[in-house]
C-alpha cells in the first residue's frame, strides 16, 4: 500500500488486489484502457530544450533527452526527429532498440515505429508514439517540449 494514494487507502485496505490495479504497471495493467497517444506537437511546445550539439550525435544515432516523459532524438542522414522514448505497447525505452535507416526496432518485442512520423509500423505495437519538433540553430539541436514535461523533471 505503500504506492497508493491517500483517498484511495481505504479502498486498497479493503482489497490489496485493487491496490495493485489502481497503482502497478501500464494503463492497461492498472485496469484502464489503453489511452490514444496524441501527437505531442498538437499541445503547448513553446519551451525548447537544448540536448546536444550536431557534432554530438552522428548518422544513425540517438539519443534520450531526459525529459519527463522521456524523449528519443535521432539523425537520420543529416535531418533530426524527435519521437517519444517510450513504446506503446510495452512502455520499454525506444532509444535501447535498433536502429535500422529510418525506423527503431523496440527492444523487447520488436514493434518497429517511423523516426520521422511515429507511427507503429509492425505488431505488437498498434499506437503511434507522440511526435516533437526539432530545430537546429548554430550547431545546437533543441527539441520542443511541453511546459509540463520539463517543468516535472527540474521540479525540486
Amino acid at each position: 500500500m505503500v504506492h497508493c494514494s491517500s483517498s484511495r487507502w481505504a479502498s486498497a485496505w479493503r482489497d490489496p488486489r485493487r491496490c495493485a490495479a489502481d497503482c502497478a504497471g501500464s494503463p492497461r495493467q492498472r485496469g484502464r484502457p489503453d489511452r490514444k497517444r496524441r501527437p505531442v506537437s498538437d499541445l503547448s511546445t513553446d519551451i525548447w530544450v537544448l540536448v546536444c550539439t550536431t557534432d554530438e550525435l552522428g548518422v544513425g544515432e540517438g539519443v534520450k533527452v531526459g525529459t519527463c516523459p522521456p524523449i528519443a532524438l535521432f539523425n537520420i542522414d543529416g535531418d533530426y526527429f524527435a519521437i517519444d522514448d517510450t513504446c506503446s505497447h510495452a512502455e520499454y525505452s525506444l532509444t535501447d532498440g535498433y536502429l535500422d535507416g529510418d525506423q527503431i526496432e523496440c527492444e523487447l518485442h520488436y514493434a518497429t515505429f517511423s523516426v520521422r512520423t511515429g507511427e507503429a509500423l509492425t505488431a505488437p505495437a498498434t499506437d503511434p508514439v507522440g511526435t516533437y519538433p526539432v530545430r537546429v540553430e548554430d550547431n545546437n539541436i533543441y527539441v520542443a517540449a511541453t511546459q509540463r514535461c520539463v517543468i516535472d523533471k527540474f521540479r525540486s
